[in-house]
Formats: structure tokens, C-alpha cells, sequence
């Protein structure tokens, strides 16, 4: 999903705007190419777009949910992924840990 390179929020100088991109699209290229990662990347793209073209007023429930995973950078309060950690187990193992005496 591209950027809108001519922004209608004010906050964004050029300079800002330059800087801001180049550290989202970052973000947007990295991963480890699982589900998860597509997903993280797909709301982080939303979210900046909306923050790009409209400021903050425009944001839809999901953010409320999914903020804890991003962080806002000033100035123009753009988001980026938080440290990401990738976790990859079987879930038979993990039914059978969980439902076995030694997690209790």
C-alpha cells in the first residue's frame, strides 16, 4: 500500500515526511515472512497512511487494540513496530505441556 507523498496533515514538514517514510517502509520490508508478520505490517501501512493523509482523527476501533505492538515517533506521531521476537512452536507440544502436571 503506498504512502501519500503530498500529506494533508500540517505537522509534516518535507523533512519530517522524508524521514518518516524511509523509517516505515523500513519497518514494512523487515520480517520474518510469517502470517503474523504480514498482518503486523498490513495494520502498521493502514494506520501511518491514515496518519499521513489525515492527521490522528481518523482511526478505526482496531488501533485501540493493536497499539500496544507499535510505537508513536515524534514529530508527527508515525508509527513503527515495537522489537519483534519470533516464536515458533508445535501445538500438539504445547496442548501437552499445558495440559501435563509439569505446568502446573
Amino acid at each position: 500500500m503506498p504512502f501519500h507523498h503530498e500529506p494533508r496533515n500540517p505537522s509534516f514538514t518535507e523533512k519530517t515526511l522524508k524521514q518518516s517514510t524511509a523509517e516505515v517502509g523500513l519497518n514494512l520490508s523487515n520480517g520474518a515472512g510469517y502470517l503474523a508478520d504480514h498482518k503486523l505490517r498490513y495494520f502498521l501501512s493502514e494506520y501511518n497512511n491514515r496518519i499521513f493523509s489525515l492527521g490522528n482523527e481518523d482511526f478505526p476501533m482496531s488501533a485501540m487494540a493493536m497499539r500496544d505492538l507499535f510505537s508513536v515517533n515524534m514529530p508527527g506521531g508515525y508509527w513503527l513496530l515495537r522489537a519483534e521476537k519470533d516464536f515458533l512452536f508445535d501445538f500438539d507440544d504445547f496442548v501437552d505441556y499445558s495440559t501435563s502436571e509439569e505446568s502446573s
